[in-house]
């Protein structure tokens, strides 16, 4: 662990600020490789062979070693269900990472939120530090997986880095998924979290002018929904939204001036194959999400697609995380771009070398714990 504590140490610093489809960039390039290439590990789990590593686990990393079955699943019967010809079963048994608990002396909690009008609960996991503090800050985080996948126990260890990096309650919403529960469900479910833990500060012992919402892809999608609602109700519970290589945006973008998503504008030096796939994989999957999460719903809704709210304003404080070989980053560009014109204080960070879903290697990409250290440093300075 002392080589990986040290390229997390590396990346604090390593950043370097540029301009990039109007939007302002602290580019960190991969703390022991080089701009055009991937990162080391994300280079063994791109390239990664089942046979060989089954065979020689010796020459691997242990964490990798340990989702060797989640790389590789084994399908059965049960994770053959379908939705409109989606193979959902399939997609959820693929989704996901064993990562590593790196601050095993964060608390954990399960709690139960009464969802407003409803005779149901919504289960949430609650992570904190030991202690009777009061008035710390609170994160609602929401996790990813394309609206109908994905889990709290994967954000588990990114939460608890959290909580423990900014001595903060962290909240994990474990909303209902998509198809079965299309928008607004899940939605509606981190709306309900958010109010409640602002309604129920002094028993949680946070401070109500410093929540923030943060989310990972499908997850930063809600995250900003949220947070776009809260400012259309003149609530005011929002005081911080952290957007995680979020998608933002449903259609091509073709539709929307100004908006550029190119395959060349990918550093790829090594014509690696792996670089390509990373890059347009999601935006093949969004008829997926179509289908599964909006449903009957219209498209252009900005609580579906953020990017089509006409008013940007009156948003707060915003850090905006993207993983240089992801099909979402020139979304995430593009709707910073939009914040900052709008008078948002903004942070966009490029984390390169790196694709989609970094956050699930927390403990063994360090871009990973750069990525919870620099959601804490916003927290503290709530």
């Amino acid at each position: 662990m002392e080589e990986y504590h040290r390229l997390v140490e590396i990346l604090k610093t390593n950043g370097k600020l540029r301009t990039e489809r109007g939007t302002d960039i602290l580019y960190k390039v991969s703390p022991d490789g080089e701009k055009g290439y991937l990162d080391k590990r994300e280079a063994l789990v791109g390239h990664a062979d089942e046979q060989d590593i089954r065979k020689n686990p010796q020459n691997y990393p242990q964490n990798i070693v340990d989702n060797a079955d989640t790389m590789f699943p084994v399908i059965g019967e049960a994770d053959r269900y379908e939705y409109n010809g989606i193979p959902v079963g399939v997609l959820r048994k693929k989704m996901g990472w064993i990562n590593c608990n790196m601050h095993p002396e964060i608390l954990t909690e399960n709690l139960f939120i009464p969802a407003e009008g409803e005779e149901r609960d919504i289960p949430v996991k609650c992570y904190r530090k030991a202690g009777k503090e009061k008035n710390r800050p609170c994160l609602i985080f929401i996790h990813g997986g394309g609206f109908i996948a994905g889990s709290v126990e994967v954000v588990e260890n990114p939460c608890k880095g959290i909580a423990d990096k900014a001595n903060a309650v962290v909240l994990s919403v474990d909303y209902r998924l998509a198809p079965e529960h299309p928008f607004p469900a899940g939605l509606e479910d981190c709306m309900n979290v958010i109010k409640w833990a602002y309604e129920n500060a002094e028993k949680l012992g946070i401070d109500p002018n410093k929540i923030g919402v943060a989310g990972d892809s499908a997850g930063g999608n809600l995250a900003a929904a949220c947070t776009l609602k809260d400012r259309d109700e003149q609530a005011g519970r929002i005081r911080y939204q952290a957007l995680l290589y979020a998608t933002l945006m449903r259609g091509n973008g073709s539709d929307h001036p100004g908006y550029s998503w190119k395959l060349e504008n990918y550093i790829n030096k090594a014509n690696d194959p792996y670089i390509t796939n990373a890059a347009t994989w999601i935006r093949d999957c969004a008829p997926m999400i179509d289908i599964c999460y909006v449903q009957a719903a219209d498209c252009k809704n900005p609580y579906i697609s953020p990017v089509d709210a006409r008013d940007k304003s009156g948003l707060p404080k915003t850090l905006i995380c993207t993983a240089e070989y992801d099909y979402l980053r020139a979304e995430c560009d593009y709707y910073a771009r939009f914040l900052k014109e709008a008078g948002t204080s903004v942070r966009n960070i490029c984390y390169g070398g790196v694709g989609h879903a970094f956050l699930d290697k927390y403990g063994f990409y360090p871009q990973a714990e750069d990525c919870a250290e620099e959601i804490a440093k916003d927290l503290r300075n709530l």
